[in-house]
């Protein structure tokens, strides 16, 4: 990896010169050996990278050797209350371009999605989005729930953080910022946004782990989520449903 961000940083002098009005924020808990490969990829593409993480590493000499290789790329570093929407909004103050993109540490192959934004945040009509998300793991029926998903983002315009949400800024400045809140951020966002048109839906995927689905029963999640979903549209709140979603870690955040 040395060798390669070595490569990286000869070339970051070049890629200054087109650098690009979008900023990729990544909230998360602990800087992993794949967030700095993910990291590489988004700054060689250009963009400003914020990353927000919630809480103490567990192993601090190991999260300072990531730390200094994603800020020798040029990340932005901030800290955050353990918050999904909390980080998020967190980042948004952060960055300092009129495009956003939120994505999970976890993302994978954001490559035709990067060249995709790169593109729109050339341009100066406001608009906000998501991609399709390919959900990875050897059960065919991972591909299906991936696919539904897409579909019913496509249909209602209400979307999930795995499919890597993308915001113009003046867009979320006239819902009042990004929703700082523990869970259902990005339906809220969604609904709060969907208001005000501009929604895109490209047929481009990124890839996230379908590991926790896998973990948790492919059947058993649908369930849960959609039933959380239903409570949230009926006035539960966040953090009712966070102490639901996250029994033993009451006071975590991603």
């Amino acid at each position: 990896m040395r060798s390669s961000l070595a490569l990286l940083k000869t070339s970051m002098t070049d890629s200054q010169a087109q650098k690009l009005n979008l900023s990729v924020i990544i909230p998360l808990k602990e800087i992993s050996d794949s967030v700095v490969a993910l990291a590489e990829i988004i700054v060689e593409a250009g963009c400003s990278l914020v990353v927000v993480q919630a809480e103490a590493a567990d192993n601090p000499r190991r999260q300072q050797q990531q730390t200094t290789t994603l800020e020798e790329l040029g990340a932005d570093i901030c800290y955050s209350s353990p918050s999904r929407g909390g980080q998020i909004a967190r980042g948004v103050l952060q960055a300092d371009t009129d495009w956003i993109w939120v994505l999970h540490a976890d993302s994978l192959h954001v490559e035709p999605a990067l060249r995709y934004l790169s593109r729109l945040s050339s341009g100066s009509v406001p608009a906000w989005g998501r991609f399709d998300v390919n959900l990875l793991g050897a059960h065919p029926a991972l591909a299906m729930i991936g696919f539904l998903m897409n579909l019913r983002s496509r249909w209602t315009a209400i979307c999930t953080g795995d499919q890597g949400m993308f915001f113009h800024r003046s867009l979320l400045r006239d819902i009042g910022g990004f929703p700082n809140q523990r869970l259902m951020e990005d339906i809220e966002v969604s609904r709060r946004l969907k208001g005000l048109g501009g929604f895109l839906a490209p047929k481009i995927c990124i890839s996230t782990s379908g590991e926790r689905w896998l973990r948790d029963g492919l059947v058993s999640t649908v369930l849960r989520m959609w039933r959380w979903r239903l409570r949230y549209f009926l006035g539960a709140s966040a953090d009712e449903l966070y102490a639901e979603y996250y029994p033993s870690e009451r006071e975590d955040g991603v």
